[in-house]
């Protein structure tokens, strides 16, 4: 595993067309992505940044053992950085569920899993990134080189510079993870239980006020795997992961690591479900609105047939494709709670919005100056992440997406911004720390170059109510 000459070449290149770049070349064009971004936002301010063949940078560089660490380009996807490192016993502590995520995009957008109740966000385990500037200079960041832009980046959105590759931790793994699953009748007796659970993996599915599912994960040797059940997530015509813990009872089973790492891929959580309703294809295809349902738990025929369209990838190649019709019917949102006021929110969504299931999973906040990301706090506490992505009952997906937002932020939470936002710049900046980000902006030298975090953000919201 030894791609630093590939990788010094690419970077190489992507510097001679960031120096003759301006507005009007046609470096500004850029390609058709092969891969889908998982962010809500349409990409017209691309239009206005330089196309450096960055997508190129999907390598791993140089894994070391003996200090448990790995080297790799951002455009590498959470599938193929822990197909690289699974091999040694290794994985990074924080993996993104979606296959496609890359390294680049889970560190400029802040993602999280079911174990960061102990390892924090996916860019807490990231020691060390190399960064390109405005002006094609090439720097590294890390906590103690240019520590104000390697906290900085963190949910940036690749608005604080071109990362080149990143130096990840790794942690010991096994081949196997022993899930047990408890249902609580109760919203609160269920986050009591995850606050003080220690398991390596921690989740919960609500289904209903009087159904929820917290699923805990811990590592297990092969040989205690043999003498369990054991569930398989490998194939498209497995089951789906949502819709076998509905109904699990409380016992404990083996699942493969590398069959766990990314299951709830296959149908994007829940997402799928309302594209397997019946009604979804002609509602789609003619802008026409959805009747309020649950999403559907498909049957082995129908994922025979289809389940291999439904990948996370593939969702959400469709909703790029009618970007405003997915936005108006559908919430798709994460917000991060203090735990003392998660379940107030939960609540809300279940009783004003009716959008269930939802998920949640606990998140070890930072104190680091991490300016945008969302388990930033002042104090050492442990987080809350409510995953919304459903279909309301009554009002739009607009206009509930801007209720749980408000009510985010009088809960003193804060929400993770791929999704649409419907802040005005003003209130933006009543949110995150303006001054921080603009002198990091000038240090970086990305005027003309990268829009700004709010035009990257903020001009989706916008631009989609004018449709309505």
């Amino acid at each position: 595993m030894d791609n630093i000459p590939d990788h010094s070449q690419s970077v190489a290149e992507a510097q001679k067309i960031l120096k003759r770049w301006s507005p009007s070349s046609p470096y500004a064009r850029h390609p058709k992505e092969k891969r889908q971004s998982n962010m809500a936002q349409k990409k017209a301010y691309k239009n206005k940044t330089p196309s450096l063949g960055l997508e190129r940078l999907n390598r791993p560089l140089y894994l070391d053992t003996v200090n448990k660490t790995i080297l790799v380009e951002p455009a590498i996807t959470m599938e193929e950085l822990a197909r690289a490192s699974l091999p040694y016993g290794l994985i990074p502590p924080v993996v993104p569920e979606f296959k496609g995520i890359t390294v680049g995009g889970a560190i400029n957008g802040a993602g999280l899993e079911s174990s960061s109740h102990r390892f924090g966000q996916f860019s807490d385990s990231v020691l060390s990134c190399e960064v390109m500037l405005g002006d094609g200079s090439i720097i590294k960041a890390s906590p103690r080189i240019n520590s104000e832009l390697f906290y900085g980046i963190s949910g940036s959105y690749g608005t604080l510079g071109f990362l080149l590759s990143a130096e990840i931790k790794l942690v010991r793994a096994e081949e196997w993870i022993g899930l047990n699953c408890r249902r609580f009748s109760s919203i609160d007796e269920a986050l009591n239980f995850m606050r003080s659970e220690t398991a390596d993996m921690i989740e919960a599915i609500v289904y209903s006020n009087e159904n929820t599912a917290v699923i805990t994960g811990s590592f297990i040797l092969p040989g205690e795997a043999e003498k369990m059940k054991q569930i398989r997530h490998t194939s498209y015509w497995h089951e789906w992961f949502y819709s076998r813990f509905e109904r699990m009872e409380d016992e404990t089973k083996a699942m493969p690591l590398k069959d766990y790492l990314f299951r709830h891929d296959r149908g994007a959580f829940w997402m799928g479900g309302y594209v397997a309703k019946p009604s979804f294809p002609k509602n789609y295809l003619l802008d026409q609105p959805m009747s309020y349902c649950r999403p559907g738990h498909p049957g082995l025929l129908f994922r025979l047939l289809f389940g291999h369209m439904f990948s996370s990838q593939k969702l959400y190649a469709k909703l790029k494709a009618n970007h405003e019709w997915i936005h108006e019917q559908f919430v798709i949102q994460d917000f991060y709670l203090p735990e003392d006021n998660a379940g107030d929110f939960v609540r809300h969504v279940l009783k004003r919005h009716e959008i269930m299931p939802i998920w949640l999973c606990p998140v070890k906040a930072t104190t680091t100056p991490q300016i945008f990301s969302p388990h930033q706090s002042d104090k050492d506490e442990l987080l809350f992440d409510v995953g919304v992505y459903g279909l309301p009952s009554e009002s739009s997906g607009f206009d509930a997406a801007r209720d749980l937002e408000a009510l985010c932020q009088t809960l003193n939470g804060k929400k993770m911004l791929y999704g649409l936002n419907g802040y005005s710049e003003e209130e933006f900046w009543n949110l995150y720390p303006q001054k921080a980000y603009r002198k990091l902006r000038e240090k970086s030298l990305l005027g003309g170059v990268i829009p700004d975090i709010t035009e990257k953000l903020l001009m989706s919201f916008e631009s989609s109510l004018k449709v309505r």
